[in-house]
């Protein structure tokens, strides 16, 4: 879950007036963990914040509007390849994992999909108030679930991320770099068939001290020499960001 304009030109409200003082540093104090314990709490407790002051809305999760939402989700469904029209003959049905699901807006997107008419859903994410915002939309829904989790727990066919590497709060770049690559890294061995994700693009005009801006090519080449995957890149016309599919070869 991350900001993205989705018009080019359009400058959205200031990002600091959007989320208050709650995205700053020494708001909580320093636990056990670094990275995946003090600043994944902040950055849960930012989502919180949104959600309280957006509603459930694309502003809830930073994106500028439902088309520039939307618009990713359709790209990260490219990376299903033929499973997107339905189960494969003698496949069975296709699971499907979102890791940043944020209050279940790809399920909504998804669920009358061909790829899900017989298919199942994992939405994961860190905000508490997300996670039961998205089991009160959609609890009447046997094919979906929604888990608070930092981290991928249970194998599905497909990993989906959506502005998951965005918000990074006042982490180094390096650092955040770094835990990209972990978290893509257990993503991959979780899916049997592939995985796609998004991220802000650092050759892109857009700059925002608390969000993170990357470079495609190293990221295409550590999904295919590190991850050993099969790697498409999509490039946004007007570098906003850029999604990265990856089918295995295994």
């Amino acid at each position: 879950m991350a900001e993205n304009n989705g018009t080019a030109g359009q400058e959205p409200p200031g990002f600091a007036d959007t989320l208050g003082d709650i995205l700053y540093p020494n708001r909580l104090p320093e636990a056990e963990g670094g990275l995946d314990g003090t600043l994944l709490t902040r950055i849960a407790g930012s989502y919180d914040f949104t959600l309280d002051r957006a509603g459930v809305s694309p502003a809830a999760v930073l994106w500028s509007s439902r088309r520039a939402q939307t618009l990713r989700f359709s790209r990260l469904l490219r990376g299903l390849g033929r499973d997107r029209l339905g189960p494969l003959v003698g496949a069975g049905p296709v699971s499907i994992a979102d890791m940043g699901c944020g209050y279940g807006a790809l399920f909504g997107w998804l669920r009358w999909r061909p790829c899900l008419w017989r298919g199942t859903y994992t939405g994961y994410d860190i905000s508490p108030r997300m996670i039961a915002t998205a089991q009160g939309r959609y609890d009447r829904d046997r094919r979906a679930r929604f888990v608070l989790s930092a981290e991928p727990r249970e194998e599905a066919d497909y990993y989906l991320a959506s502005g998951l590497f965005g918000l990074r709060l006042d982490v180094g770049g390096d650092r955040w770099e770094q835990w990209c690559r972990g978290m893509l890294t257990a993503m991959a061995a979780r899916s049997r068939r592939g995985m796609a994700f998004n991220m802000l693009d650092a050759r892109g005009r857009d700059r925002r001290p608390t969000l993170y801006y990357a470079d495609p090519a190293p990221y295409v080449a550590f999904c295919r020499d590190e991850l050993g995957g099969e790697v498409t890149l999509i490039e946004d016309r007007y570098r906003i960001d850029f999604t990265v599919l990856v089918r295995w070869r295994r």
